[in-house]
């Protein structure tokens, strides 16, 4: 399997890694967010490789980012500085995309939202989970307060704008914090339903706020395998 080669920047996703273990998962996040802050795409540890470490710690936690780390042959484990490591990255070799899913993808200082499913609704769900995963780690919230968010537009692209926007909308105003989604089109009519809970900043620990979804790298279609996806960059 391909793999992004990291061996310049061992010690930054040591650093990283370490930081997840000692103070959990949304300390993690900040680490990684200052790194891409300081360092960019001049580091050898590319802003590619820091968004996918970012949404392997989002969706899979410690564990699931450690698995993807392979130590180079010959390398003491307990040396990580010193040893080869790896990345693999999942896009690589076309594997099979669970379905549904959803996933970050990099532009430049905001952040790309995806999502996959078999139907453009599921796709939507998706996507509007990815959104939230943004702003805090989703494990952390407790969908036990339901929203109602209906949006109409004759064009499918133009209606997931609206839809992820409708979600930050709601965020805002009534400062609620959505783990799960529930999405319905008809024709231009999109009827859906987000549930969450209020803000706990101590509990939550909310790392960024989305500002809105745009137009930037905009899509909505039925790939060749019959899966939808959704996808555009949130302002953050």
């Amino acid at each position: 399997m391909a793999v992004w080669a990291l061996a310049g920047d061992t010690v930054l996703v040591l650093e990283l890694a370490l930081h997840v273990a000692r103070h959990g998962l949304i300390e993690g996040r900040l680490l990684l967010a200052e790194i891409a802050i300081q360092y960019g795409t001049a580091s050898c540890l590319s802003g590619r490789s820091l968004m996918m470490a970012l949404s392997l710690l989002t969706r899979r936690g410690m564990k699931g980012f450690t698995r993807r780390l392979r130590v180079g042959p010959g390398a003491d484990p307990l040396d990580l500085t010193r040893a080869g490591l790896a990345l693999e990255d999942p896009m690589s070799d076309n594997p099979p995309r669970p379905i549904p899913s959803w996933e970050h993808f990099e532009h430049r200082a905001d952040m790309g939202v995806a999502g996959y499913g078999a139907t453009a609704a599921a796709a939507f769900e998706q996507a509007a989970l990815a959104l939230s995963a943004i702003v805090c780690d989703l494990a952390r919230v407790t969908p036990k307060q339901s929203v109602a968010i209906d949006c109409e537009e004759p064009d499918l692209e133009l209606m997931f704008v609206d839809w992820l926007n409708a979600i930050i909308y709601e965020m805002a105003v009534r400062h609620l914090l959505f783990s799960r989604f529930r999405v319905r089109i008809d024709g231009a009519r999109l009827q859906g339903e987000a549930w969450g809970e209020p803000v706990d900043v101590e509990r939550h620990q909310p790392a960024v706020e989305a500002k809105g979804a745009t137009y930037t790298a905009l899509s909505v279609q039925q790939e060749p395998g019959g899966t939808w996806a959704a996808r555009c960059v949130v302002d953050v």
